[in-house]
Formats: structure tokens, C-alpha cells, sequence
């Protein structure tokens, strides 16, 4: 099969004409793979975006933090911090697209039995040790 390049002006063929041919590679099952699992997640209700499947948590929570320094918010520091001490080391190594909501409340449900556990260990301590 053979084409020529036209410009999108006049409609003319720039260059000689080209010929294509199926490659051994498998770039079109790929192609098609992608193709089927995309339709796939749209027919889910999933959002598809190219880059999606390769951005990770925490290239998200520095976009975060960019946004509180361009907007001047006082609770910079706070969210550096948060996000530093708590949020990225629980998510910040998966890639963004697999963070659900059920790991969030997850992650929250873990945090409050920690403080609530702390809080305990100091009432005995404090019991104990008067």
C-alpha cells in the first residue's frame, strides 16, 4: 500500500510516496490491547487519560505543594509537612490511578487507631507512673 504525505493547504504531495508495510514488532496487537482496555475502562465509568497510568502519588502532592507556594496559602508548611511525614510514605511509591477510596479510608481508619492506641499507652503510663 502506498501514500504520499499531502500538506493540509493545498493538497499536494511533498516527498516521494511511501511505502507501509506490517511490522513483525507488534505494535498493533499492542495498539489494539490498549485500545480494549481503555473502551474497557471507559464503559466502567473509569477516567482514561494517556498519562495516567504513569503518574506516580507523589509527583501529585508536589503539584500540591507548588499550588500552596503560587497561591501564597499560610498553611504551607503545615501541608509540606503532612504530606511529607504521613501521606507520602503510605502513597507516594503506587502510581496515582490505583489510590482508591477505599484505600484512603483505609489509610484514615489506620491513622485514628494509631492516635487512639497512643493516647491509650499515655492514660496507662499515666495511671502507672502518677
Amino acid at each position: 500500500m502506498r501514500h504520499a504525505v499531502r500538506t493540509s493547504q493545498a493538497d499536494r504531495v511533498v516527498g516521494r510516496p511511501a511505502t507501509l508495510k506490517p511490522s513483525g514488532s507488534g505494535k498493533i496487537t499492542r495498539a489494539k490491547e490498549l485500545l480494549r482496555k481503555r473502551e474497557g475502562a471507559i464503559a466502567d465509568g473509569k477516567p482514561v487519560y494517556p498519562k495516567s497510568e504513569k503518574i506516580r502519588f507523589s509527583e501529585l502532592a508536589a503539584l500540591v505543594v507548588d499550588d500552596y507556594t503560587i497561591n501564597h496559602y499560610k498553611s504551607l508548611e503545615i501541608i509540606k509537612g503532612r504530606l511529607k511525614n504521613h501521606i507520602i510514605p503510605a502513597f507516594g511509591h503506587r502510581k496515582a490511578a490505583t489510590v482508591t477510596t477505599g484505600d484512603l479510608t483505609r489509610y484514615v481508619i489506620e491513622r485514628q487507631t494509631l492516635v487512639l492506641l497512643s493516647a491509650l499507652f499515655f492514660q496507662c503510663l499515666l495511671v502507672l507512673f502518677p
